[in-house]
């Protein structure tokens, strides 16, 4: 279903000209799935079904990421196992996949100027984020 999705709604045509038009375009599709050769921020999503008592306790006590990683279930851990690709969990039911916010903030934001204070702002709000890494990624990925 994915993948024709990938098929029938795209074209080069639509891409933006702009720098960074390009870039979540769907511009290759593959028919093999091999987790090991993934994007290594794929490693950390969450596979879990559901949170155990033990990992919103260490939430409440601002733990770092690592240091609860054994208390949830990841890709990482599942590499090299029959469950690499199948039997993922989620935690909350939707009635569609594409539900969501109609329009993002990056959408209703019209200057870059705004687009990069506004992620700075939200970078100063969370704890686990350098917001000094966040302006050095946006200025290399948007303008190198």
């Amino acid at each position: 279903m994915l993948l024709l999705d990938g098929l029938l709604n795209f074209s080069k045509e639509i891409l933006p000209a702009n720098r960074g038009g390009q870039m979540d375009a769907p511009l290759v599709l593959t028919t093999r799935l091999n987790p090991t050769e993934v994007d290594k921020e794929v490693l950390n999503v969450d596979t879990a079904w559901y949170y155990s008592s033990a990992f919103y306790e260490a939430t409440l006590e601002q733990k770092q990421p690592g240091e609860i990683k054994e208390l949830t279930d990841y890709v990482e851990k599942r590499l090299g196992t029959p469950f690499a690709l199948r039997g993922y969990g989620f935690t909350h039911d939707t009635t569609s996949i594409d539900e969501g916010p109609a329009l993002s903030a990056y959408k209703t934001l019209e200057t870059m100027v705004d687009k990069m204070n506004g992620q700075l702002e939200l970078g100063q709000r969370l704890r686990g984020v350098d917001v000094r890494t966040v302006a050095s990624s946006v200025i290399r990925s948007h303008f190198f």
